[in-house]
């Protein structure tokens, strides 16, 4: 669903052709912004467009407080969050890095020998 809301989103505004940055998702949670490319930002310059300052003024007028605070800001994990995440333990699709059987290389010179 946020890929094709993201897809549908123009690369240029319809109002005063400012180009606007790639937002790509990564995982389920996160979403990045591409920095423009030199004749992006040679075309918003042109337009009289900062992009950062927009950006900012728009999360100021968002959906209060949280908004004006974080604007520009990078976020950090909430202790609760932080807490969970270090508890929980990635299963092991294989089994562990234990002698599965296989010589390593170090090994063979060894077993010549025999």
């Amino acid at each position: 669903m946020v890929r094709d809301f993201l897809g549908s989103v123009p690369a240029k505004c319809e109002n005063c052709g400012c180009a606007s940055p790639k937002i790509t998702p990564e995982g389920a949670t996160r979403l990045y912004r591409h920095a423009l490319s030199g004749k992006q930002r040679e075309t918003n310059a042109a337009l009289g467009v900062d992009l950062e300052a927009e950006l900012e003024a728009l999360a100021r007028r968002g959906s209060g407080a949280d908004g004006a605070e974080l604007a520009g800001k990078e976020v950090e994990e909430d202790d609760e969050e932080t807490a969970g995440a270090a508890t929980k333990k990635r299963k092991s699709k294989g089994g562990s890095d234990a002698d599965d059987g296989v010589d390593s290389d170090a090994d063979d010179a060894d077993d010549a020998d025999d």
